[in-house]
């Protein structure tokens, strides 16, 4: 964003009020979701049914413990909204390494939020089995104070799907904000949402059980013990689970319906988050105040959620807004100046640009590490074919023992040759050659030596399969995360497209015409991009539904569909545009529609 600084910081505050006042609406939503859904699945109102005293039954119904739950779920949804807020703000950065990735999920915010988790997923348990009508005190008090192993085993059950959930949400998956194909109400997508959501809450329940049911046949005993004796009691036997326990049907059963109730309600927030943030938002053209936000501005914000709305609502303004289309065409007064077109060109050109000249360098990168030279197979190895060249063959040997056997013209002799030769004639002289020699550069020999040594036993270590599998980078790392992050890209693109061939008719100042070359020139230089880019569904990690591959498909075809509006609103006018000779080759193609 141009313009003084108090400008800029008014448009930037009023850039995070936006942000800010959707994610407030989206934990309040989820707040009041949860709720319900808790109050649903908790049925306390079927509970002491008393038709004759309704008020009755429903203050027994909501007792205090109730109210404490909603409470202090209220505060827990309200602080993981928070926490989650920065990465649907701030674009993550890449990450080369699965080493890096593991790292990243520790930070800070991270572990406070997986503690939250964990105080959550306990509460969860002590709030629903009381509702069941069963106590999860992890103390009994029948036969003196003792530890009942059962609910010890249910409350770590909770406590370990809520850390579970918080570093596989970290590690495994992709936090991006996706914004849905057709913009539909608020209602019917969480409608829609909700029901998938609770069926692919309990799918998601059985591997984090699994693995916690692993766990405590591992180390449950040494827990049990360990807590018993910090605490100064003793175990109830009562209460104690024998090696099978996860052959109990009944506590199988309710540990699978806790650790849904815990994913269920950390997808509700993410959920609502999506739908909040993705909604439309209309942007002034032009505007005479300063402080108010115009779609050029949004296009330039430092932030992407808001370069996601703005180029949201550019391809709108481009498919179904004539009137805005013919404010963008306009010409300022005074001065007869194309600024609004202008500011809007020249900023998704720029961002168009910029993304095809970093996929040719990350698809730089994938060539150079698929046809690089492999390492060697031993540093020490290396180390002596690197210090000894001039052994490799018999001539350079026989050159090197005997220096005169072979005749030289003594004006063009080198430094080295006469080094060898008076290596080869006297030892005296050789000597004498070798004392001469400074102390100093023998010193950078032997530091650049140790250098050299210790990158070829780096790289020697790094070969190994654990390790390289952990530190090395992923060839294509880069070029997923391009690909995760542009989406608004070819909103851009069909924007352009669509803005280019209404001109025929809108703009009566021909304000686009100058603009046409290089908006078709950016389209073949980013559909070329994305042609080389060698980005296959053959590995594991990309499978044909992943969403680099989708998000690549779906930029390809923007960009083809893109060529395809431009050909056929200016094909009869191509040849009067300054283009070279291999963008006409191109665009020939889609002229003739023979581009698939």
């Amino acid at each position: 964003m141009s313009g003084p600084p108090s400008e800029v910081s008014s448009k930037a505050k009023f850039a995070r009020e936006v942000f800010v006042s959707r994610i407030l609406r989206a934990v309040v939503w989820s707040i009041v979701l949860q709720c319900i859904i808790a109050v649903l699945l908790g049925t306390p109102l079927l509970m002491n049914i008393d038709i004759l005293h309704p008020l009755q039954w429903i203050k027994n119904a909501y007792s205090s413990g109730t109210w404490f739950y909603l409470i202090s779920l209220g505060v827990m949804t309200f602080a993981q909204g928070v926490l989650m807020s920065k990465d649907f703000l701030m674009e993550s950065p890449c990450i080369r390494t699965r080493f890096g990735t593991i790292c990243s999920a520790f930070q800070p915010r991270n572990l406070v939020m997986a503690f939250l988790n964990m105080v959550f997923g306990a509460m969860i348990v002590s709030y629903y089995s009381g509702l069941l009508g069963d106590k999860t005190k992890i103390f009994t008090e029948d036969s003196g104070k003792c530890l009942n192993e059962r609910n010890l085993y249910l409350i770590a059950c909770g406590i370990w799907v809520g850390l579970y959930t918080t570093f596989h949400r970290q590690i495994c998956e992709v936090r991006v904000v996706m914004f849905p194909m057709v913009q539909q109400l608020k209602y019917p997508q969480v409608k829609l949402k909700l029901g998938q959501l609770v069926m692919q809450s309990f799918k998601e329940a059985v591997l984090p059980y699994a693995y916690f049911c692993l766990l405590y046949w591992g180390w449950g005993g040494y827990l049990r013990e360990h807590l018993s004796g910090f605490l100064g009691v003793t175990t109830d036997e009562h209460s104690a689970i024998s090696v099978l326990f996860w052959m109990k049907p009944f506590l199988a059963i309710r540990c699978l319906l806790y650790s849904a109730i815990i994913i269920l309600s950390g997808r509700i927030v993410e959920v609502l988050f999506q739908v909040f943030l993705t909604e439309r938002c209309n942007f002034l053209i032009s505007s005479t105040a300063n402080d108010q936000l115009t779609l050029n501005d949004v296009l330039a914000s430092p932030f992407p959620f808001m370069q996601r709305l703005g180029y949201l609502d550019l391809l709108h303004v481009a498919e179904r807004d004539p009137i805005r289309q013919a404010e963008l065409f306009s010409l300022s007064l005074p001065g007869g100046h194309p600024h609004n077109w202008n500011r809007v060109v020249t900023e998704v050109l720029r961002a168009l640009e910029s993304f095809s000249s970093d996929l040719n360098v990350a698809i730089c990168d994938m060539n150079r590490a698929s046809n690089g030279p492999l390492l060697p197979s031993s540093p020490v190895k290396s180390v002596l074919a690197e210090s000894r060249p001039m052994l490799t063959s018999p001539m350079n040997q026989s050159s090197v023992t005997s220096p005169s056997l072979r005749l030289r013209n003594m004006s063009i002799i080198q430094s080295s040759d006469l080094n060898n030769s008076i290596a080869g004639s006297s030892p005296m002289l050789y000597a004498a050659a070798n004392n001469a020699a400074p102390k100093q550069k023998k010193d950078v020999d032997v530091v650049a030596a140790s250098k050299q040594q210790l990158i070829y036993v780096l790289q020697w270590i790094r070969r190994k399969p654990g390790i390289n599998l952990l530190f090395g980078e992923m060839e294509d790392a880069h070029a997923r995360h391009l690909l995760l992050h542009s989406q608004h890209l070819s909103w851009g693109v069909q924007a352009l497209a669509h803005l280019a061939a209404a001109s025929l008719k809108r703009d009566v100042y021909g304000v686009v015409q100058k603009d046409l070359p290089a908006i078709i020139k950016t389209l073949v230089q980013l559909k070329s991009a994305l042609e080389r880019l060698p980005l296959h569904s053959h590995k594991r990690t990309m499978r044909p539904g992943t969403l680099e591959i989708r998000m690549k498909a779906a930029l390809t075809s923007a960009v083809k569909r893109s060529l395809y509006i431009l050909c056929n609103a200016f094909g009869p006018y191509l040849s009067d545009l300054p283009l070279s000779e291999d963008l006409r080759q191109v665009l020939g193609n889609y002229i003739l529609y023979k581009e698939g």
